[in-house]
């Protein structure tokens, strides 16, 4: 099995998810602005059902896997270009502007084809290998997904941070780490050219509609009939981590006077990019192995359930730290490895009480939907709160969960 499929695209993913921020805020977006572009460039991740639909008859993936590669390679260097001053498209886009317009532009073509590429990916995952065997490579695979999210959130902002105190520019610098990863994209491209098979190997009739039915759940948006109910319980649980997904950054970078903690890039890439990403997959293998009921639909969901998922604990540590700032960069990396792994734990156990994969689980099409909005609007929140007050707020949106079990039958 090709765990390497996974890890090419956790690049441009983790790019679009997590760094797209940091390049907003870092070429002059505003802060407001900039979480409402890095929100709608999850767009992509709620229509994976859709493309689902449109591969699962396939069994030649390999053709459109190198393609689709070889699309994000050149679309990674192309991005290097818009950010680029010395490139005729930087001047004629306007990246530096400060409008954000151009950079939104070019990550959202990156983040459509990355959707393709991860539908495709999945495709292959489950026609390849037999029922049995995908629950092995699971946790392989989640090690390599995570380990592409540090290499590309952490070392990528570590390098880009270096760069700038080198060149003393921040287009020249997110010019330069983006070609360094088209270029990692381009090696394991390379690779895929020599190692991927021509063809799937044909299934049984009956293994293979049994295939196509898994496959096409691993995107689906619910698990059962609770239609909107499930939308609307599933927007209360996220809403609290939602609302702090970006807002964590920005307090992060803030200036002291304004309540941040002023770090620098580089801590920052440390603490969230490397520590956090470890922690967020910690807690994803951690609550793996306590088994998890799926919910039944004639009966209401455990109030316990919600009290052991620790989703909802985030918040409370950005909260402490806005009232006790960290004074070192290990204290820092101790508070977010917890929220992160907080995090990563109750949203485990979130998706499996729905019986949904929470590998890429960001990146399912029920967590993008209810996450989007909340993303969205958090830096407009916490310009006119302060931070003090936003993570306060945040916590206390905890309780909408509970409120929504006790009231709405699933």
């Amino acid at each position: 099995m090709q765990l390497s499929l996974f890890a090419v695209q956790e690049i441009p993913a983790a790019i679009v998810t997590f760094v797209s921020l940091l390049i907003f805020i870092q070429t002059g977006t505003a802060p407001a602005l900039s979480t409402v572009y890095s929100a709608m460039l999850a767009v992509p991740w709620i229509f994976k059902a859709q493309l689902a639909h449109m591969v699962r008859q396939r069994r030649h993936f390999r053709g459109m896997l190198l393609f689709t590669e070889c699309i994000l390679v050149i679309e990674m260097l192309a991005f290097a270009m818009v950010v680029s001053p010395s490139s005729a498209i930087f001047r004629t886009m306007g990246a530096g502007s400060g409008n954000g317009v151009a950079i939104f532009s070019a990550l959202f073509i990156i983040s459509l084809t990355t959707a393709w590429h991860e539908v495709q990916a999945e495709a292959f995952y489950f026609y390849r290998l037999r029922s049995h065997l995908n629950q092995f490579y699971d946790m392989p695979r989640l090690f390599v997904s995570q380990s592409m999210v540090v290499v590309t959130y952490g070392l990528l902002i570590i390098l880009v941070g270096t760069l700038q105190v080198l060149y003393r520019s921040i287009f020249v610098s997110w010019a330069i780490g983006f070609r360094v990863m088209a270029g990692v994209m381009a090696l394991y491209l390379l690779w895929h050219v020599f190692v991927l098979p021509r063809m799937v190997e044909p299934l049984h009739p009956v293994v293979r509609q049994r295939t196509i039915d898994l496959f096409s759940r691993r995107f689906s948006a619910r698990s059962h009939n609770a239609g909107m109910k499930l939308y609307l319980f599933t927007f209360f649980l996220l809403l609290p981590q939602a609302l702090m997904f970006y807002t964590r950054v920005l307090f992060l970078l803030a200036p002291e006077d304004k309540g941040g903690l002023s770090c620098s890039i580089q801590e920052l890439g440390f603490a969230h990019g490397v520590v956090g990403a470890i922690a967020f997959g910690a807690g994803l293998l951690f609550s793996r192995h306590l088994k998890v009921k799926p919910l039944n639909r004639k009966k209401r969901l455990n109030v316990s359930f919600l009290f052991s998922n620790t989703v909802l604990l985030s918040p409370l540590v950005y909260l402490c730290m806005s009232w006790f700032a960290p004074k070192s960069l290990f204290v820092l990396s101790a508070c977010t490895f917890v929220a992160q792994f907080f995090f990563g734990f109750g949203l485990h156990r979130t998706l499996a009480q729905f019986g949904m994969s929470a590998y890429n689980g960001l990146r399912l099409p029920i967590v993008a939907l209810t996450m989007m909005v909340p993303v969205a609007v958090s830096a407009y929140f916490s310009d006119v709160w302060g931070f003090r007050t936003f993570f306060l707020v945040d916590s206390l949106t905890a309780v909408l969960p509970y409120l929504f079990i006790k009231y709405v039958k699933l």
